[in-house]
């Protein structure tokens, strides 16, 4: 079936094209919705519909035969792997949708606040960056996050995922959102795109609305993609709404998907900006006529992007350790099992925490990785250092690292 937006003004006036419309609206799959419309400059508003195709549910297909290849990946990883391939991928999730809103920002920075954050209760680090959104980002990972069913969740999540980024200026002035209207301008054309709905008393009815259809939920992830479009549209903040839109729609995908899955799609995102900004750009148009096709297919082949490209650096880990520990195992040096263990940590910091200070015993008996003695442990890393398999990276309390030419050799 070709798109509304494509169709539109090949069709011969004003009567074939209500007459296609009411052709697509009225169809026996048609998914319709209680959500309307009205593009930008025009009198009529339009009814949100979709119209299950092949192709959406070969995308459909796609999203879940790459989620449980993420999963296969993941399990092959070990622990402590595991925990920095957790923050890399958190850093680059958040880098990514920096990127998108034009936040500046640092990987390195986000991985180092990151760690710390990691390593304390939230509330126990000292005001950082980013520290907020990145607690929301380790709650999805663990499934700590319930989709959001009223109006003030929506205010709350804004408020954690973009705190100390928006300008005093482009803060809610209303109860929960904004007062005052709102215009999207083309980062290209520079010229107004889109009015997000006015004034907060109709934002929330929207957002009411969005809540009813997700409650529906009669297909998860094309109910999440339509549900992305009309935050999208409604438009509820100043400045924000992209961060939070997306946010809110991995906590969706966290439901039926897994975490790795959820945490995709703003990398799929920052891999094709034009097409996520054109996606929302064509549906908008009056030639869409309210057919969200297209929009719900270009935000599932964005997320597969991401998927893809979380897979090819799952696989790509995996490899390296596998290829680090058959160096441990064929290494005439290491005596036993526990020395195994430990080189095998080594190996893993070394891989993928190259910043880091080092792993100490203190480490390795919070992971629960060896059962002995602070004591015991120390005496290892030293038996080692003696080996020249490892060098000590930091005194009080000691850490060590593995020898930057083991895995070389």
């Amino acid at each position: 079936m070709e798109y509304m937006y494509k169709l539109f003004y090949n069709l011969n006036g004003e009567k074939e094209r209500t007459k296609e419309l009411q052709n697509r609206y009225n169809g026996q799959t048609t998914k319709k919705t209680k959500m309307d419309m009205k593009p930008i400059d025009q009198t009529n508003i339009f009814n949100i519909y979709y119209v299950p195709t092949e192709n959406t549910m070969r995308l459909v297909s796609e999203v879940y035969k790459l989620d449980g290849e993420l999963k296969l990946e993941d399990e092959k990883i070990p622990q402590v792997a595991k925990r920095h391939f957790l923050i890399e991928l958190i850093a680059s999730e958040l880098f990514s949708t920096n990127e998108i809103e034009g936040v500046k920002s640092s990987k390195e920075e986000i991985v180092k606040t990151a760690r710390n954050v990691l390593s304390k209760p939230e509330g126990k680090v000292n005001r950082v960056r980013f520290e907020s959104v990145l607690y929301s980002y380790f709650s999805l990972s663990d499934d700590k996050l319930s989709v959001p069913d009223k109006v003030e969740d929506i205010r709350t999540i804004y408020d954690k995922i973009t705190d100390g980024e928006i300008e005093k200026s482009s803060l809610p002035d209303g109860k929960l959102f904004r007062k005052e209207i709102a215009y999207v301008f083309g980062k290209d054309i520079g010229k107004e795109i889109h009015r997000g709905i006015y004034d907060e008393q109709k934002i929330i009815e929207k957002l009411n609305l969005l809540f009813g259809f997700m409650e529906e939920k009669e297909c998860d992830i094309i109910s999440i993609a339509i549900a992305h479009y009309y935050f999208g549209y409604i438009h509820p903040f100043y400045d924000g709404n992209g961060r939070t839109g997306r946010f809110i729609s991995s906590i969706y995908l966290n439901e039926s998907l897994s975490s790795l899955t959820a945490m995709s799609l703003a990398q799929g995102i920052n891999f094709n900006k034009n097409k996520y900004y054109d996606a929302f750009h064509k549906t908008n148009q009056v030639s869409s006529q309210g057919e969200l096709n297209y929009f719900v297919d270009s935000f599932l082949e964005l997320l597969i992007s991401g998927q893809k490209h979380l897979k090819e650096e799952l696989e790509s880990k995996s490899l390296l350790i596998k290829s680090g520990f058959d160096k441990i195992d064929n290494d005439d040096n290491i005596s036993d099992e526990v020395d195994e263990n430990i080189m095998g940590v080594l190996v893993q910091e070394h891989l993928f925490n190259r910043i880091g200070e080092g792993v100490g015993a203190k480490d390795l008996i919070d992971a629960e990785i060896l059962g002995l003695s602070n004591q015991t442990i120390i005496k290892r890393f030293k038996s080692l250092e003696e080996r020249g398999l490892v060098y000590q990276s930091k005194g009080r309390p000691l850490k060590y690292k593995l020898s930057e030419s083991y895995l070389e050799n």
